[in-house]
């Protein structure tokens, strides 16, 4: 009798992780609904003052459409300095808030910024840089890596460095990638995004980066560009 304890002990583990990852795949689907419909109600009141920006140069008959919204993550530097370098980085990921990329005439040409407040989604702000690589780059990896409209990545956002990075979730070996970065300290080059979005970087590599960054005492200085302390 108590052979037989092993398996149903470990149907029940797989079962319950099943079902775990379909309500966390439920929650995801509902906020990203949500998000977009926030994102479709609230634009056109960003939308006057986005025709109104000269440096976007934006005519009266662009084709200005919203992308679909993109989860945005932020790195746990406490949590991902106590991590082994090659383990899933997943636990040391927060979702944060939304972002909702801003087509003129097919290429992405801002941002729309949403978030949930006390449940209820609401966008907060647009942003647009004219000459921002960040929105080609976005671009480029949701056709590299996005499938019948599907996301099949995490954009992940760190404050310090300053930097995107993604994660390619459909590939079983952990990866973090930069997606923006390539700035230079010190005659060294510092999180080089890859020429090609479709090979994304083992996860040991980009860690042992950040922690090599955090470990120097560099930061970002109040007036911008990098600083090292000490």
């Amino acid at each position: 009798m108590m052979k037989n304890k092993k398996p149903a002990i470990f149907l029940i583990a797989v079962l319950s992780l099943f079902i775990s990852s379909v309500a966390a795949k439920a929650d995801t689907n509902d906020e990203l609904k949500s998000a977009s419909q926030a994102a479709q109600r609230d634009f056109p009141k960003f939308l006057k003052s986005m025709r109104s920006d000269k440096y976007l140069g934006i005519k009266a008959n662009d084709k200005i459409e919203l992308a679909e919204p993109i989860q945005v993550y932020e790195i746990l530097k406490d949590v991902l300095e106590k991590m082994p370098a090659a383990k899933d980085i997943t636990p040391a990921l927060k979702a944060w808030n939304w972002i909702v990329p801003v087509q003129i005439n097919g290429r992405y040409r801002a941002l729309l910024h949403v978030k949930a407040d006390n449940g209820v989604f609401k966008a907060y702000a647009l942003e647009s840089s004219p000459g921002n690589n960040f929105y080609d780059s976005l671009q480029k990896l949701r056709k590299v890596w996005s499938d019948k409209g599907k996301d099949a990545f995490r954009l992940v956002n760190c404050s310090d460095p300053r930097v995107y990075f993604y994660v390619v979730t459909k590939v079983t070996e952990p990866n973090l990638t930069p997606l923006t970065g390539g700035f230079t300290i010190k005659d060294r080059m510092w999180f080089i995004p890859p020429e090609n979005l479709a090979s994304p970087q083992p996860a040991v590599e980009t860690i042992a980066e950040l922690k090599e960054f955090w470990a120097k005492g560099l930061r970002w200085g109040p007036f911008g560009g990098l600083v090292q302390e000490g």
